[in-house]
């Protein structure tokens, strides 16, 4: 067995490879971005989901690739910026298990990630599992520190209660879709132990930090001119504003309920901020 990992770079992505190193250390793995860097020992390869010419590069790697972790790049048209490389290595290689990275509030066949889901789904003979997490608890690390650090404000396009999952529950549940005997071929839900809305989650920093944050709600359109304030490009604020609106109308809920296939990570927002709670301290 040997697995691709694209966007080995991202903020998945070191959960992910820390848990093959850890619990699968006998697969093999080539860890795919656009620098193509090493990545905790594991050889990278240069890969761009936009440039035919790299395609090959991690086959050239490690020709015996047989798996294929799919974090797709953030456009809308996701199913047209990842089916040329995977159809590229269905026809070349011997792909046996693709597992995509989604979300809980995208249901199969919507735009844009469900849309690569029922595609996956379509493909004969293909064993697949499409990882479908909730927000990230380490958003608080990146998207939303700066504001959290310099303003006390958490901004967001909406506030529905949001079972925020940590990234090494996500990993353990995708390391498992990829390396079980029996495929999912189907979505798997990945949240956390509880749901919380941002309004809650203010008051769980506000108790931890021993300082007032308070939450805001924009309209989307605006919600997307401040992240493109904060240095978002316009695509990715806009994907960005159009998910969190799903998540915002209770879409979560709607996709997960009843539903059987569901991992429940064990980390929960308070433990993640006692943990990490010199990041947002006030600087100077």
């Amino acid at each position: 067995m040997a697995i691709l990992l694209t966007g080995s770079t991202g903020k998945s992505a070191k959960a992910l490879i820390q848990v093959f190193k850890d619990v699968y250390p006998e697969i093999e793995l080539v860890c795919a971005s656009r620098g193509g860097q090493d990545v905790l020992g594991y050889q990278g390869a240069v890969f761009d989901w936009n440039d035919t010419n790299t395609f090959e590069n991690p086959f050239k790697v490690n020709p015996k690739i047989d798996r294929i972790h799919v974090v797709g790049p953030h456009t809308f048209d996701l199913l047209g910026a990842v089916k040329p490389f995977l159809n590229y290595a269905f026809s070349n290689f011997s792909i046996k298990r693709v597992v995509f990275l989604s979300a809980t509030c995208i249901a199969r066949g919507e735009p844009p990630h469900g849309l690569v889901h029922q595609w996956l789904a379509e493909q004969e003979g293909l064993e697949w599992a499409v990882i479908q997490p909730s927000w990230f608890l380490q958003n608080f690390l990146m998207e939303y520190r700066l504001s959290l650090l310099k303003e006390g404000v958490i901004v967001s396009a909406g506030d529905a209660p949001t079972a925020w999952v940590d990234t090494s529950d996500i990993a353990d549940a995708t390391a498992k879709a990829l390396t079980e005997e029996t495929p999912k071929n189907s979505g798997y839900f990945v949240v956390g132990p509880e749901a919380v809305t941002y309004k809650q989650a203010t008051e769980v920093f506000t108790e931890v930090l021993g300082r007032e944050i308070k939450a805001i709600t924009y309209p989307p359109d605006e919600f997307t001119k401040f992240l493109m304030n904060r240095g978002w490009s316009q695509t990715l604020a806009e994907v960005s504003t159009a998910v969190e609106s799903m998540l915002a109308s209770g879409a979560e809920k709607k996709n997960i309920e009843g539903q059987q296939q569901k991992h429940v990570g064990k980390v929960t927002l308070k433990e993640f901020i006692e943990k990490n709670r010199d990041i947002w301290n006030i600087e100077g």
